[in-house]
């Protein structure tokens, strides 16, 4: 989408210069405010009314012209969402976005549950069509995986199933290195762990031995 025009980066101008496009028509719910409007070419506004400009990159302009997010241009919000319903809303138009929008919806989720506390994450599943360990999956993503530790190479899914784990980023370094598909990565964390039980079992028996052994050199005296 190189060739869209790009907007006066200060206010949304008064008078449009091209075609002015709702991004998301009033017909299907599209609000009448700024971030819902964009001035194209007349060739780009054409090729936006048949979706080859995706609806989420006309958003991320509108976003960056009005300094706002991408999830709240998105939703129509002229500032941040400040209540519950407001911010279902933002939860629910990243998901329709899911493959542009994967970390921005464990952002939000992580956001809510920081921002609402205990129960969030069952009150937000039932209302947008999800499990609530998929709520809290992705708000301890968000936690194990900083932005800045975050491996590009790998989808989000590698990412969530890292984080259930004791060692997040041990597990995504071996994905990483090892090329693991989401599969591979479960298969190998499962084996690991299996691994470790037998290891916990083994020191178990050997600490069982040592106790029966000093019973009996205190009973009998060593040998």
């Amino acid at each position: 989408m190189t060739s869209v025009m790009r907007p006066r980066p200060a206010k949304f101008p008064p008078v449009l210069t091209g075609p002015r496009k709702y991004i998301r028509s009033k017909g299907s719910g599209g609000p009448d405010i700024r971030c819902n409007l964009i001035a194209l070419c007349r060739e780009h506004h054409n090729d936006a009314q048949v979706y080859r400009i995706p609806q989420v990159d006309l958003f991320r302009i509108t976003a960056r012209r009005e300094g706002m997010t991408l999830a709240y241009s998105a939703v129509g919000l002229d500032s941040p969402p400040e209540s519950w319903k407001t911010d279902v809303l933002v939860f629910v138009q990243l998901q329709q976005d899911e493959e542009e929008s994967g970390w921005k919806i464990a952002g939000h989720a992580a956001y809510m549950v920081g921002k609402y506390g205990r129960g969030t994450a069952a009150k937000l599943a039932g209302e947008v069509g999800v499990s609530a360990s998929y709520i809290r999956s992705l708000a301890v993503t968000v936690r194990a995986f900083p932005e800045d530790q975050r491996n590009p190479a790998l989808t989000i899914p590698h990412h969530r199933i890292a984080a259930q784990t004791e060692f997040p980023r041990v597990w995504l370094k071996r994905a990483d290195e090892k090329k693991w598909s989401v599969r591979e990565l479960q298969k190998a964390i499962k084996d690991g762990s299996k691994q470790i039980d037998d290891i916990e079992e083994y020191r178990a028996q050997v600490e069982r031995l040592e106790n029966s052994v000093r019973k009996f050199n205190e009973a009998w005296g060593e040998i």
